[in-house]
């Protein structure tokens, strides 16, 4: 960093270590300045503008030509060929395809929020982003429809409305590219987690399926079980992408890099099992039914086994994680006590109380592995002095 020819910090070297994902803070005379790496794709908010003109153009033109061959002439709001239903095709599908292009164009181009982001990791951040976005704008159109009930438009303004929505739609996707960091991926793994739980249990309300158990969900007997299985899967999925996200760097510059590996390998087979449940629904007594189990037993061991051994597992972890930690393995041990030995607690009861424990606590620790991810800062102290002392110190 320092010229030893001139005596001086040069332009370059800082540059070179803010490339290196390190912020720099400058004290001059007291006075804070600070220097940091700018994601100019990111904030350039007329670039992203362009970016949506051209996919905006082609939604007007082909929902132009949908609406343009319909043969009434208004298109009702809502139905079954209507503004929403278009709208959800078109938008959605678009968005989608946009996102996966301006993903796969920018990690080729390696910017700067994804170049810790594994390739293998691409086609599930994908999968997951177009989900997120087909059942929020399914949601949003549902509601509308709902708040202008029997409502109609000629096709031009038909057009127009849909259009509106697709291009918002492009346009939040493209800015979602441009955002991805580790706290993005985190906040995606509670949507498609909680939200594709909670769908199951809304869907399934009226089949009581308490009165069985948490699994009964994932099962051909339950009201699109897809739901549930695909859910845990995918989740898995991201989980995985999220381990290899932070430690990708934090593996290297960490001196317990023995501890960090084996916290790596366990969270990941911990996501496998994950994955494993949904991949292998509990119907009836066979083969699938014991797979099922074996999968859950072995979800419930790998926690088991990262509460014990946190302390040693990972890097400066705090007094009140730790605490959190054994809160939670002591009342999943007092949960297992109250089923198993009394009685009180229902298998549903039993596993919902488990089940959002233990995802709790994953959260839990991936926030703490994401604090020792951060950015350092590096902080130069340059005094207030004569130009001919401030040379001869530097």
């Amino acid at each position: 960093m320092i010229d030893e020819e001139k005596n001086e910090v040069t332009v370059e070297a800082l540059k070179q270590v803010i490339a290196e994902h390190a912020d720099i803070e400058i004290l001059v005379a007291g006075q804070q300045h600070l220097f940091r790496e700018v994601n100019t794709q990111g904030n350039n908010q007329r670039l992203l503008l362009r970016k949506v003109l051209a996919p905006t153009l082609l939604a007007i033109v082909i929902l132009g030509v949908i609406f343009g061959s319909y043969s009434q002439g208004t298109i009702p709001l809502s139905g079954d060929f209507s503004i929403t239903t278009m709208t959800l095709a078109v938008a959605g599908g678009m968005g989608g395809l946009l996102f996966a292009i301006a993903l796969i164009v920018n990690k080729r181009r390696q910017a700067p929020n994804l170049q810790q982001l594994v390739w293998r990791h691409i086609p599930t951040i994908i999968f997951s982003f177009w989900l997120i976005l087909l059942i929020g704008l399914a949601v949003f159109l549902w509601l509308i429809g709902l708040s202008f009930e029997g409502a109609s438009f000629d096709k031009v303004t038909a057009t127009v409305i849909a259009a509106l929505f697709a291009g918002f739609v492009n346009y939040v996707m493209l800015l979602a590219v441009d955002s991805i960091n580790d706290e993005m991926l985190t906040n995606l793994l509670i949507l498609v987690s909680v939200g594709g739980i909670v769908a199951s249990m809304v869907t399934n309300s009226q089949r009581n399926w308490w009165q069985k158990n948490f699994s009964y969900l994932g099962t051909e007997s339950a009201h699109n079980s897809w739901q549930f299985n695909v859910t845990l899967m995918v989740s898995a999925l991201l989980l995985i992408a999220l381990i290899d996200y932070l430690f990708v760097d934090l593996v290297k510059e960490a001196p317990q890099k023995v501890q960090l590996w084996i916290l790596r390998i366990m969270l990941t087979m911990t996501a496998i099992s994950l994955g494993a449940v949904g991949f292998f629904p509990n119907n009836g007594q066979g083969r699938l039914h014991e797979l099922h189990n074996l999968a859950a037993n072995w979800l419930v061991y790998w926690i088991i086994l990262l509460i014990l051994g946190i302390r040693w597992l990972l890097p400066r972890v705090t007094r009140e994680f730790l605490t959190v930690s054994y809160g939670i393995a002591g009342t999943l041990l007092v949960a297992n006590f109250l089923f198993q030995t009394i009685g009180y607690l229902s298998l549903t009861a039993f596993e919902i109380i488990a089940f959002f424990l233990a995802f709790s606590w994953i959260l839990l620790l991936v926030q703490n592995i994401r604090k020792l991810h951060r950015r350092p800062r590096i902080v130069i102290e340059i005094a207030a002095q004569t130009p001919e002392a401030s040379s001869k110190e530097v």
